[in-house]
């Protein structure tokens, strides 16, 4: 039985959310997760180097944009030390894990 126009938009709405509320759930960013934050990240990092970041906290605020938050942080320098502690804003889905170095591997 096919459905008619009404009942394909709803199911497709029903589609669009559950994709949404999947990447929502894979694009998390946990308490001591190490990342790269670069130009894909957010255009405020396009200038320069991107760089390493330790998250201590994901903010869930609703914002304007799908997919982007607020983390709180530090920046890792090339040793993995923390340099300096920020809060950035940023597209989660586009923050690759970072690799850490060999002595601060788990």
């Amino acid at each position: 039985m096919a459905l008619g126009g009404s009942a394909q938009r709803v199911c497709a709405g029903r589609a669009e959310a559950i994709a949404v509320a999947e990447r929502r759930v894979q694009s998390t960013v946990r308490a001591g997760d190490v990342v790269y934050v670069g130009p894909a990240a957010s255009p405020q990092f396009s200038a320069g180097n991107g760089f390493r970041f330790r998250a201590i906290r994901t903010h869930h605020w609703t914002t304007s944009w799908e997919g982007w938050a607020w983390l709180d942080g530090y920046q890792l320098n090339a040793a993995g030390d923390a340099v300096e502690r920020r809060s950035i804003y940023v597209d989660l889905m586009r923050l690759p894990p970072a690799a850490l170095p060999p002595k601060l591997q788990r």
